[in-house]
């Protein structure tokens, strides 16, 4: 409640230490209304242009249906967006789909219109999942692993970094039903996982499976059910294998990393065996067309 109350002091300019009427931007366009920091008008600019894009893409991807009316609020300082985020772990974004609210931090984005592109896909996704809903709870493993899909893992964390997930240091996926662990490294771990998780999900039963179990959500099945009745496997089977394609995984690459000189100089000695095969062909056509161009007296 009180974050709903200081997006309202942000966005009728009632109060500080939240951006002056006079200093703040405000585009219409169809189905998106972009309030801005005066200074992000170029962003802001951006976004709309891009937003129709994104909505496209996502409805095409997810094949749900983004809200009507959504609303973006650009900030820029940096501050200010921690203020309304109320996070203890550095974001750069947050969603509130009841209000089909984006919020982007733009001290962190503003320069970077990849970065924006990414980080609006990933906010969209949470509004139109919850839209499709009804508002009903959806497992945050699921919310934020399409989200981190759909935007090809850009997601609302300050800092963006890749690392294999090892399948003996897993977070049961029970634990991030309702929320991520408040350690930054778990949370960070969290995050990759749900990516991960949704990932299998989609490559074994395809977004109709995530569909399935989005439909049973709205119908205010508990999400094990969902999922269960969803994907037809129970969850700890579910789970099982994707641990299981995760240690496979795992193997190759300890393999990978085990022979890695070895594979190395095996490809640099087929590079050399190849230019030097090379440059017998050219060598070869070259004196066969000589001998053409100078025949015997």
């Amino acid at each position: 409640m009180f974050r709903y109350l200081l997006f309202s002091f942000l966005l009728l300019g009632i109060t500080q230490p939240f951006v002056s009427a006079a200093s703040r931007g405000v585009l219409e366009r169809t189905g998106l209304t972009i309030v801005f920091d005066e200074p992000l008008r170029g962003v802001a600019e951006q976004a709309a242009l891009i937003y129709p894009e994104i909505v496209k893409e996502l409805e095409d991807r997810l094949r749900l249906t983004a809200p009507s009316s959504s609303m973006l609020v650009l900030v820029k300082e940096r501050g200010i967006f921690q203020q309304m985020a109320m996070e203890q772990i550095p974001v750069i974004a947050f969603a509130v789909p009841e209000k089909s609210l984006m919020v982007v931090d733009c001290s962190k984005t503003s320069r970077d219109s990849f970065a924006l592109d990414k980080t609006m896909k990933h906010e969209l996704s949470h509004l139109m999942v919850h839209h499709h809903v009804s508002g009903r709870h959806v497992p945050k493993w699921l919310d934020e692993g399409l989200a981190q899909w759909v935007s090809e893992g850009i997601g609302e964390l300050a800092v963006a970094r890749k690392r294999p997930l090892l399948a003996d240091r897993l977070i049961p996926m029970r634990a991030l039903a309702i929320r991520f662990p408040p350690d930054w490294e778990d949370h960070l771990l969290a995050y990759e996982q749900s990516e991960s998780f949704v990932e299998f999900i989609i490559r074994r039963h395809g977004i109709d499976g995530i569909l399935k179990v989005l439909d049973r959500l709205k119908m205010e099945e508990p999400w094990e059910t969902a999922v269960e009745k969803g994907l037809n496997v129970s969850f700890d089977e579910l789970e099982e294998e994707w641990i299981a394609r995760l240690q496979k995984m795992q193997g190759w690459f300890l393999l990978v990393s085990q022979y890695l000189y070895e594979i190395l100089f095996f490809l640099a000695a087929l590079a050399l065996a190849y230019g030097f095969l090379k440059a017998y062909i050219r060598k070869r056509d070259y004196l066969r067309g000589s001998e053409r161009e100078d025949p015997p007296e």
